[in-house]
C-alpha cells in the first residue's frame, strides 16, 4: 500500500534537496519513508517544486528544468557546447 507524505514534508524535502546533488532515495530514508512505498501523487508534488537535472545531478525548481530533463545552467553548456561543435 503506497504511504502518503504530508504538504509539509513534500515542502521540507524540496527544500531539503534543491541546490544539492542529495539522492533522494537517501532522504526519504531520513524521514522513514521507502521510495518504493511513497505514493506516485506525492512524488508527483514534489516533481511539481524541485527535479533532479539529467545532466548534471543536481536538483533546481521545476520552472527551471526543460523538456528534456536538463536545469537552465546545463541547458546554456549545452547551447556553448553545440555552437563550438559547429565552428
Amino acid at each position: 500500500m503506497p504511504e502518503f507524505l504530508t504538504d509539509k514534508q513534500i515542502d521540507e524535502l524540496a527544500e531539503t534537496l534543491r541546490g544539492t546533488c542529495n539522492s533522494l532515495d537517501t532522504e526519504l530514508e531520513k524521514i522513514g519513508k521507502a521510495f518504493e512505498m511513497v505514493s506516485s501523487e506525492c512524488l508527483s508534488s514534489l516533481d511539481e517544486r524541485v527535479m533532479c537535472c539529467e545532466q548534471c545531478g543536481w536538483w533546481s525548481d521545476s520552472d527551471e528544468i526543460d523538456g528534456d530533463g536538463f536545469c537552465a545552467e546545463c541547458q546554456v553548456e549545452n547551447i556553448e557546447h553545440a555552437s563550438d561543435l559547429t565552428e
